[in-house]
């Protein structure tokens, strides 16, 4: 039967239109409490599994400084051995429900990934030395790749990783990375392509500065959103829903907490002009300064992304939360700079096992499904992984 027609129902929520519509919120108010009862009954039937991480700062030490000595030795051909051996060690040591993860990159198909992207970052490097033209044709060829590139990192990365011995997979095709991930890299280099269409045009870099900062935000979601909606494994395909305003809410706090920290700086730097320190005080109060900053920022970020992330990503009935808190966060990151620092950089491997153990120990999986039923399905078989030396090269973040 079709709801009856209410000339209330256009008004804001509360106390008004209750009043002039009793009949609309007692209806509303039913509504709510039907909601609340199924998902009680589905928080009641759902399983609860924390996921754990057993590294070792002193094993994973080892490892490290022989990973660091030997891509020295070899002038960086043995990082994508290395990249193996420190991604298989982060894997195999994080658990779930008793069962390991495990990770299975070739390491001559990262190296072939490496020298692919050591070319395109030449050619960008070089292309605009050489003529502006050269420079946007360099560029447009870079963004014309990029999805490309992107696609194959998510490939070769989830199917080389594994869970009970059943591998991860991705699901996108190459017209959908084209038509979600297109306009990244456009908007990336905006600032790059309008410097050498137009010169030093204030106007225009202006504009276009001021877009791809707008635009950011909205970018790093749109690259969540395609890791996370097209992931699989064991049949059960990931959904994502969107999260955007939460994005650009963490991006506005941080983006005014980088100002407030920016011009702290200033007047620091004025003072120790005033009370006669030198160049080298300043530049010293300047990166202290600055490594405090980004200390306290990015926790901050990385928690509120973090938890809108996984909350709203879903594989089936398997649903995921995090308790990570930017407070616990900062106090652990502030601890392992000190350290690193007092250290000359030893301490770095152990800040990397205490930051990731954290990380991955605030992460809880809810699922009324068993676990060991996830154990059947298709097992995706390794794609050639271009990709993923290209994208770890230019810094994208590919994870899972």
């Amino acid at each position: 039967m079709a709801k009856a027609f209410d000339p209330f129902a256009g008004l804001e929520p509360g106390t008004l239109r209750d009043e002039l519509s009793p009949e609309l919120a007692r209806r509303e108010a039913e509504e709510r409490r039907q909601r609340e009862a199924e998902e009680q009954q589905r928080r009641a039937a759902e399983s609860e599994q924390r996921f754990e991480f057993t590294g070792d700062g002193a094993e994973y030490f080892r490892i490290w400084i022989v990973n660091l000595l030997l891509t020295v030795v070899t002038l960086g051909i043995y990082s994508a051995w290395a990249k193996v051996r420190k991604t298989r060690y982060f894997w195999q040591n994080t658990r779930l429900d008793g069962h390991r993860f495990d990770y299975h990159g070739d390491p001559w198909a990262i190296l072939r990934g490496r020298v692919l992207a050591l070319l395109l970052l030449v050619a960008y490097t070089l292309g605009a030395d050489i003529s502006p033209t050269v420079g946007l044709v360099t560029i447009g060829v870079l963004c014309v790749v990029a999805p490309w590139l992107f696609l194959r990192a998510q490939e070769f990365k989830l199917r080389n990783t594994s869970y009970r011995g059943l591998r991860f997979g991705f699901d996108a095709s190459r017209r959908e990375a084209y038509l979600r991930l297109l306009p990244l890299p456009v908007i990336w280099f905006s600032v790059t392509i309008a410097t050498l269409a137009f010169g030093a045009n204030e106007t225009m870099l202006l504009l276009t500065g001021g877009v791809s900062a707008l635009a950011f935000p909205w970018m790093h979601h749109r690259l969540k959103a395609f890791q996370h909606a097209n992931a699989h494994f064991g049949g059960l395909h990931a959904q994502f829903t969107s999260v955007l305003g939460s994005f650009y809410n963490a991006y506005f706090i941080g983006a005014v907490m980088l100002s407030l920290a920016a011009f702290g700086l200033v007047i620091v730097a004025m003072l120790v002009g005033f009370l006669g320190g030198g160049r080298s005080v300043g530049f010293l109060v300047g990166l202290i300064g600055a490594a405090l900053s980004y200390a306290i920022i990015w926790p901050f970020m990385a928690t509120r992304l973090q938890r809108a992330v996984w909350a709203h990503t879903t594989f089936g009935q398997i649903r995921f939360w995090t308790y990570i808190e930017s407070g616990e966060l900062l106090r652990l990151l502030l601890s392992c700079m000190a350290l690193t620092l007092l250290t000359c950089g030893l301490y770095w491997p152990y800040a990397a096992v205490r930051i990731t153990r954290y990380r991955v120990q605030c992460l809880e999986l809810r699922s009324t499904l068993p676990l060991h039923e996830l154990a059947a399905g298709m097992q995706p078989t390794a794609r050639r992984a271009t990709g993923d030396g290209s994208a770890d090269l230019f810094g994208l973040d590919v994870g899972l």
